[in-house]
C-alpha cells in the first residue's frame, strides 16, 4: 500500500551557523534543570535544523522564553515550527488562537499550516485569504492557495494558484531566495515535475542547510517512483537531522517499496518518536500491520491519529480500506462519505481501498476501486496506474495496456509503467511472443524458444489442471480476453519476467501468480550456470495451485496459507533451506501462527522469506496430516467468507489457536531436531543460555546446545567442561560424545576423532554427522569400502541433498565406480533424482547409465526429467528420441527430434533420424520436407536411398 504523502511543511527560513564555543548543542542536558540563558534566532535555528529537540524543549519550557517568542516574530516562527516538527499541533493551535501570528507572509503561512494539520480547514482557507490580501506576491501563500484547492477539490482555486505560480516563477525562479524557489517547486510539482525538481535543487544549492528543500525533493522523487533520487535527497536531509520525522518516514516508504521492511520499521519508529502525530509515519505503520494481517491493530493506530486531525483524508481513506478488508461495507461507506464531504474529488479514498485489495491479491476488487478513482478524478495518474497494473495481473492485457499507457502519459517519471509498457510493446507491436492454446490455457512464449518449450508445456499444464482441479474441487476462470482460459507467460530473460510481474528488474523469484495469470522465467536462464537451473515443471505446479487457492478463497487468503499450500503440494525437497530453517528454529525466530504472515513481508534475518515458505508448508502438512484434507478445504471457505486468520484456523481444525500453535511448535521441534545439520547460535541466544546455566536450570539438551555454540565460536575448553559434566552422569549421551568427537576432528586429531566417532556409532549406528565424517576420513585414507558403508548409513538417516557442492550421492557414485559396483552406483543415482528434482546433471548421469545398460524405458523417463529442468540440451533430446524409436514410440520420438532441430537446425544426424521416423509412421509429407532440407544443407551427400523411400 502506498500511503499518499502530504507535504508536511516545516518552514524555518535561511539558517545561519551558530558558534559552538558559545553554545552547547548537545541533547544530554538534564531535563529537570531549567538554566536561564540568552537565546537568539541563529542559535535556535541551528538547534532546529540539526534536530536538537531536547535542547529546544528545555529552552521553551522557560516561560520567559515563550514570552520572548511571542514578541519576536523570528523566534516565534522557530517555536511554531518546532511544535509542528514534534507533533505538538494542539499547542501551536492554542498559541495562534490566543495571539494571532501575522507579522509577514511566512507568519500567515505557518499559522495556516497549523490550522491544516489540526483539521480546521475553514480557518486554514481564511488565513490564506487574509495573507494574500496583504502579500499577493508571496510564493508560500500562493502555494498554500493551490494546496487549499487540492485539499477541497476546488479546481478553480487550483487553477488560479497555478497561474500565479507560473507568473512568480518568471520573476523568482532563478533570482529569488532559497525559500521562494522551494515554494515555487512545491507549487509546480503536479503540473511541471522536472521544473519542480530543478527548483528544489536551486533552493538547497542557495542554502545548504535548508532541510525542507531536501525533504520536499525526496518526497517529489518518491511520488514519481524515482527511488534512487529519493534515497539521495532524504539521505541529505537525515545527514542534517537524523531525527527529522518526515525525512525518516519518506525514506521508510522508499525502503518499503524496495522490500527492506526491517530498516523501514526502524525509520518509522524514529519518525514516531520525534513526532507521534506524523500522519505519514502512522500510515506506513498501519500499512505494515495490515500486511501482517493485523487489521484491528492498524485500525486502532489510524483512529488514534484522528484525535489530532479528524479531517485527515488520508487517514480516513486508510480506515475505509481497513473496513473493506474486514468485509464491513457499511462502515467503509461511512468513511468514504466523510472523505467526499470534505473533498468531492478526492479520488485517493478509492485508491487507498484499491491498494489494500491489491496487497491481499484481491486483484478484481482492486481494479473496480481504481476505476472509481479514475471516474472521480481523470487527472490522477495513480488511478490509471493501479487499474492498469491490476488488469494486467488479471490477464486483461489489451485493456490494461491502454490504461497503463494513459497513466504513463500523465506521469512520465513512472519507471514501473515504462518497463511494463516496453515489454508489452515487444509483445503486441513487435510480435516477439508466440501465442499457443491448450484446452484450459493460453501460453505465450518468446519466439526464439517457443517450439522448444511448448511441446513439453502443453502436456505439463493440462496434467496439472486435471490433478489439482479435482483435488480442490474448482474450475478456475481465466481472463475474458483469452476466453476464460488461464494465461501463462514465460519470458526468456529473468529481468523481463521481473518487469512484467512487479515493474522492476531484480525480483528474486522463479514464478508468480495473480489468480488468472502465471508468469515465469524460461529455463534458458540456467544456460551455462547449474546454480540457476530449476525444475520449471514444479514451479508451474506451485503457481497453478495458487490459481486455485486464490479463486477458491475469492482472493481473500493470507499469503502464508496460499504459499504454504503451494509449497506443500509442490513436494519439492527443501534441503537447500534445511540449514536456514534449523537456524531460525534454534535461534527462536520461527513465528507463531498469528504472526506468520509477517515473515513474508518484513525480513528480520537473512533468508527469512525462504524460511517462511518452508515453515508455512510444514504448518499446512501438519494440518492435513492431523486434521485431514477437509480442514484445508474448510479454511479456504472461511477465508472466502471474510474470516480472520484466527477464525479460519480455529474453524478449520476445531481447536483454539493457542492449542494449534502448541501442536505445530511440537511438530516442528521434532522435525528440526532430525535435520542433522550443525548451525551457529546467535551470541544473544548463547548469552541467555549461559545466564541460565549459572542458575543450574538448563536441561542436558540445552546444555549441549550451549556446548555446540561454544565449539562454533572456538571456545572448545568451555564446551569440554559441559561435555565432561554430562558424560559423568550419563556415558550413553550420544550428542555429548558427538560434540567431543567433532572437537577432535576440527583440531585434526584424527585418531582421537575416529575413536570418539566409533563410540557415537556404537550408541547410534545411523548418527548422520558421525557417519559422514567417518566416511570423509575413510575416503582420505583410501579405505573406500568403509567410506561407502559410512556414507550409506548417513544417507539412510538423512536422504536429502544439503550441499550441492559436496553432494553425498555423487561421492557414493564415484566410490562405487572405483569399487566396480555398477548396480549400486546406478541405484544411488536413481535415489538422487528422487531426493533432488533440480539437479540437471544428476538426471543426465542416471539416464546415460540406463541407456548404456539397455534399460530404455527408465532412461527415457530420466531424460524427460532432465528436460523438466533444462530443455535446451541437444544431446538429451537426441538420446531420448533414439530410445523412443527403439521402443516404437514414434510420436514421442518426433517431438524429441523436432525439439533437437530447433536447437541445431542443420544437424545432419537429427535430420536423418527424423526422416526415418516419418517414413516409419508413413507421413510422406513431413518426410519430403526433411528430405528437402537435407538436399539444401548437404548438396554433396548421396540421398538416393532416401529418395527411393519417398
Amino acid at each position: 500500500m502506498k500511503p499518499l504523502l502530504i507535504i508536511f511543511l516545516l518552514f524555518f527560513g535561511n539558517v545561519y551557523g551558530a558558534d559552538d564555543e558559545d553554545f552547547d548543542l548537545e541533547d544530554d542536558a538534564p531535563k529537570t534543570v531549567k538554566v536561564k540563558q540568552e537565546i537568539n534566532e541563529a542559535f535556535l535555528r541551528d538547534l532546529l535544523v540539526t534536530g536538537k529537540y531536547l535542547k529546544l524543549t528545555e529552552i521553551f519550557e522557560l516561560e520567559e522564553n515563550v514570552k520572548k517568542a511571542l514578541k519576536d516574530p523570528a523566534i516565534r516562527k522557530i517555536l511554531l515550527n518546532f511544535q509542528i516538527e514534534t507533533g505538538a499541533y494542539k499547542d501551536a493551535f492554542e498559541s495562534i488562537q490566543k495571539t494571532p501570528f501575522t507579522s509577514d507572509d511566512m507568519a500567515y503561512f505557518i499559522a495556516s499550516e497549523v490550522y491544516r494539520l489540526t483539521g480546521n480547514y475553514d480557518k486554514f482557507a481564511q488565513q490564506i485569504k487574509l495573507g494574500l490580501e496583504k502579500y499577493p506576491e508571496s510564493t508560500c501563500l500562493n502555494f498554500a492557495l493551490g494546496n487549499q484547492g487540492k485539499l477541497t477539490g476546488d479546481t478553480e482555486v487550483e487553477a488560479k494558484a497555478w497561474s500565479k505560480i507560473k507568473s512568480l516563477y518568471r520573476q523568482k525562479g532563478r533570482k529569488g531566495t532559497a525559500t521562494e524557489k522551494a515554494f515555487l517547486g512545491l507549487g509546480s510539482r503536479q503540473r511541471s515535475p522536472q521544473a519542480s525538481y530543478n527548483l528544489f535543487q536551486r533552493a538547497y544549492k542557495a542554502d545548504a542547510k535548508y532541510i525542507n528543500a531536501f525533504v520536499w525533493a525526496g518526497e517529489h522523487c518518491s511520488d514519481k517512483y524515482m527511488w534512487s533520487y529519493a534515497i539521495e535527497e532524504y539521505g541529505k536531509a537525515l545527514q542534517l537531522n537524523k531525527s527529522h520525522a518526515l525525512a525518516n518516514a519518506g525514506m521508510a516508504y522508499v525502503l518499503m517499496e524496495k522490500g527492506d521492511y526491517q530498516r523501514a520499521r526502524e525509520l518509522i519508529a524514529v519518525a514516531l518518536e520525534t513526532n507521534p502525530n506524523c500522519s505519514e509515519a502512522i500510515q506506513l505503520y498501519a500499512a505494515i500491520l495490515i500486511a501482517d494481517d493485523k487489521n484491528r491493530e492498524a485500525l486502532l493506530s489510524l483512529k488514534k491519529a484522528l484525535k489530532t486531525n479528524p479531517q485527515d483524508m488520508e487517514i480516513l481513506s486508510q480506515i475505509a480500506a481497513c473496513y473493506e478488508q474486514q468485509s464491513d461495507s457499511e462502515t467503509r461507506d461511512e468513511y468514504i462519505k466523510k472523505v467526499l464531504s470534505i473533498n468531492p474529488r478526492y479520488s485517493q479514498v478509492y485508491l487507498a481501498i484499491s491498494q489494500a485489495c491489491e496487497n491481499r491479491r484481491q486483484f478484481p476488487a482492486a481494479v473496480e476501486w481504481a476505476k472509481k478513482g479514475m471516474a472521480l478524478n481523470s487527472r490522477d495518474w495513480e488511478g490509471y496506474f493501479i487499474a492498469g497494473m491490476n488488469l494486467l495481473r488479471l490477464g486483461e492485457e489489451k485493456e490494461g495496456y491502454k490504461i497503463l499507457d494513459r497513466a504513463f502519459a500523465l506521469n512520465g517519471f513512472n519507471i514501473w509503467a515504462k518497463n511494463i509498457l516496453t515489454l508489452l510493446d515487444r509483445d503486441f507491436k513487435k510480435k516477439e511472443y508466440v501465442q499457443f492454446e491448450t484446452e484450459h490455457f493460453v501460453i505465450k512464449l518468446h519466439r526464439d524458444e517457443s517450439d522448444i518449450m511448448f511441446p513439453y508445456l502443453k502436456d505439463v499444464v493440462e496434467e496439472a489442471y486435471e490433478k489439482y482441479t479435482k483435488k480442490y474441487d474448482i474450475k478456475p476462470v481465466g481472463p475474458k480476453e483469452y476466453n476464460g482460459k488461464i494465461l501463462l507467460l514465460m519470458f526468456n530473460r529473468h529481468n523481463d519476467f521481473s518487469a512484467r510481474t512487479v515493474g522492476l528488474p531484480g525480483l528474486g523469484a522463479l514464478g508468480a501468480c495473480f489468480g488468472q495469470i502465471i508468469t515465469m522465467p524460461s529455463p534458458i536462464i540456467g544456460k551455462g550456470d547449474d546454480q540457476r537451473k530449476f525444475n520449471w515443471k514444479r514451479v508451474f505446479e506451485h503457481e497453478f495451485v495458487h490459481v486455485l487457492t486464490l479463486q477458491k478463497s475469492s482472493y481473500n487468503i493470507p499469503r502464508w496459507f496460499t504459499e504454504g499450500i503451494s509449497t506443500w503440494e509442490e513436494e519439492d525437497p527443501q534441503s537447500e533451506v534445511d540449514r536456514q530453517l534449523k537456524w531460525a528454529w534454534a535461534n527462536k525466530r520461527l513465528l507463531p501462527l498469528e504472526d506468520i504472515n509477517s515473515g513474508f513481508s518484513q525480513q528480520t534475518y537473512p533468508n527469512q522469506i525462504g524460511v517462511s515458505y518452508y515453515h508455512a508448508s510444514l504448518v499446512c502438512k501438519y494440518i492435513n496430516d492431523q486434521y485431514g484434507y477437509k480442514a484445508i478445504q474448510k479454511m479456504l471457505k472461511l477465508y472466502r467468507d471474510g474470516k480472520s486468520n484466527e477464525e479460519a484456523i480455529e474453524g478449520g481444525t476445531g481447536r483454539k489457536l493457542s492449542q494449534i500453535n502448541k501442536e505445530v511448535k511440537d511438530y516442528i521441534d521434532a522435525y528440526a531436531r532430525k535435520i542433522p545439520i550443525s548451525i551457529p547460535m546467535e551470541k544473544k541466544v548463547m548469552a541467555d543460555l549461559e545466564a541460565t546455566l549459572q542458575s543450574f536450570e538448563l536441561t542436558p539438551e540445552k546444555e549441549l546446545d550451549l556446548a555446540g555454540a561454544y565449539v562454533h565460536y572456538g571456545q572448545e575448553d568451555k564446551a569440554s567442561v559441559i561435555i565432561d559434566k554430562i558424560l559423568k552422569k550419563n556415558d550413553a549421551n550420544v550428542r555429548a560424545h558427538a560434540i567431543r568427537a567433532y572437537i577432535h576432528f576440527k583440531n585434526e586429531e584424527v585418531d582421537l576423532a575416529k575413536k570418539a566417532f566409533q563410540k557415537v556409532l556404537s550408541l547410534d549406528p545411523l548418527h548422520y554427522a558421525a557417519n559422514y565424517l567417518m566416511g570423509q576420513m575413510s575416503e582420505k585414507d583410501e579405505n573406500f569400502d568403509s567410506a561407502v558403508v559410512y556414507y550409506t548409513k548417513a544417507l539412510e538417516f538423512y536422504s536429502r541433498v544439503e550441499n550441492q557442492q559436496n553432494n553425498l550421492y555423487f561421492k557414493l557414485v564415484n566410490l562405487y565406480d572405483k569399487l566396480g559396483k555398477k548396480e549400486d552406483a546406478l541405484e544411488t543415482l536413481r535415489m538422487h533424482t528422487v531426493h533432488n528434482n533440480k539437479n540437471y546433471s544428476g538426471f543426465v548421469r542416471y539416464a546415460d547409465r540406463l541407456k548404456k545398460r539397455g534399460e530404455n524405458k527408465k532412461a527415457i523417463e530420466a531424460y524427460i526429467g532432465a528436460s523438466y529442468i533444462y530443455p535446451f540440451d541437444l544431446r538429451v533430446h537426441d538420446n531420448c528420441g533414439t530410445l523412443l524409436v527403439k521402443e516404437k514410440r514414434y510420436t514421442e520420438a518426433v517431438k524429441e527430434f523436432k525439439v533437437a532441430l530447433e536447437l541445431e537446425p542443420r544437424s545432419k544426424s537429427i535430420l536423418h533420424k527424423l526422416f526415418d521416423v516419418y517414413i516409419q509412421i508413413e507421413d510422406k509429407v513431413a518426410a519430403r520436407a526433411i528430405f528437402r532440407k537435407l538436399k539444401r544443407f548437404f548438396p554433396n551427400e548421396d540421398l538416393s536411398v532416401r529418395e527411393k523411400l519417398l
